[in-house]
């Protein structure tokens, strides 16, 4: 928006940078000015929001997939091995908040790429696979009625009175869940960082990034160049294929991972969920919720509902009896690992071991031993 006579405080949306003439290209967004467009020099334009054109968002690289984990939404995976060190990623925001974050920029940035990109562009629908928030949703209806009633403020009393009909108010409650749903979706998935020498914090999503899960001890760390917003992704550990990305939540803050399971989760439950992760679920004495390896397509690759992370695999197959079992399989179908002697998808065999008759070593118990 403008920050400067003779529009100051009127929105306006960005249509090109000249670089001759040092100004940015802007066109008015109120109707009033029938798309009337300007000059302006940067220091008299505030920047609400962005988001990426379509064209600019990057694919999929071919060694990560996606999983679908239902409630827990989309998950980030590999599909091969990595080293400890490796890098992930290194991936531009598809869309960012700068300066004060509120709601109503939230909403606007998915409204502005829908209404100017269309409801199938990628970037929309790479917003609409993110985490969708869980019980956010509820908890920001409030925020998002107040919104929808100042804009239904500013518009003219035609359309006021449209929506105080019966069929105006259906019209406002949908439109009220809908900001809402993008609400908890930008507070689930949001990564902050601080652009040169303002201080101000900047809210960024990214097409990949922003769908790892979570972990307390996770497998992957995150860094932002604050220039750019830039999110660089590389492993802590080694990890295999078939295996989900996690990141923590809270940053590289130490003294969160060092709380106790009970404060962290109180904690990270601001995001709208309670952690299951491997190692909350190891602290609280309970059993997995969620599957850690799985393939591409949402298949639980994993090992039977019990096991513990890859993280401990050293430990839990230590006393593991090595067996005579090549070729069995449980009653889910997946096969018996002979070390282990747990049912584990094919995924988790390489193609050697799957031929009749080899001995078969699941990846986790291979990369215990590896470890030992």
């Amino acid at each position: 928006k403008f920050v400067a006579a003779p529009f100051a405080d009127q929105r306006c949306i960005i249509v090109a940078y000249l670089l001759a003439q040092q100004r940015w290209q802007v066109k008015l967004a109120d109707e009033r000015f029938q798309g009337k467009q300007v000059l302006v020099p940067e220091k008299d334009v505030a920047f609400d929001f962005y988001t990426a054109p379509s064209q600019l968002l990057p694919p999929l690289p071919a060694h990560l997939g996606v999983a679908n984990l239902g409630a827990s939404g989309n998950a980030l995976l590999t599909n091969g091995d990595l080293r400890e060190g490796d890098l992930v990623l290194n991936e531009s925001p598809m869309m960012v908040i700068g300066g004060k974050y509120n709601f109503s920029s939230c909403w606007l940035s998915y409204l502005s790429a829908r209404n100017e990109q269309g409801a199938t562009a990628p970037v929309v629908v790479a917003f609409n696979e993110l985490c969708p928030g869980g019980p956010l949703v509820e908890k920001y209806l409030d925020a998002a009625r107040i919104l929808v009633q100042s804009m239904v403020a500013s518009c003219g009393p035609e359309v006021q009175q449209q929506y105080q009909s019966s069929a105006g108010r259906k019209t406002a409650e949908a439109e009220t869940r809908q900001i809402a749903q993008v609400i908890a979706q930008w507070q689930s998935n949001a990564h902050s960082f601080s652009p040169g020498a303002c201080g101000e914090k900047h809210s960024a999503l990214y097409r990949f990034t922003s769908k790892c899960q979570h972990s307390c001890e996770a497998n992957c760390s995150t860094i932002i160049d604050d220039e750019t917003g830039c999110m660089i992704l590389k492993t802590n550990r080694r990890i295999i294929a078939g295996e989900l990305l996690t990141i923590c939540y809270m940053g590289q803050d130490p003294e969160f991972v060092s709380l106790p399971v009970e404060e962290r989760r109180r904690r990270i439950g601001e995001k709208g969920f309670n952690c299951g992760c491997s190692r909350c679920v190891r602290e609280g004495g309970e059993k997995p919720q969620h599957p850690e390896t799985v393939s591409s397509n949402g298949e639980d690759c994993s090992q039977s509902p019990g096991t513990v992370a890859l993280a401990n695999a050293c430990q839990e197959t230590a006393d593991c009896v090595e067996s005579d079992v090549t070729a069995a399989s449980d009653d889910t179908g997946n096969l018996i690992c002979a070390t282990c002697g747990r049912g584990c998808a094919r995924a988790n065999f390489n193609k050697k071991q799957l031929q009749k008759g080899q001995q078969r070593q699941c990846k986790r118990c291979t990369s215990a031993q590896t470890c030992k």
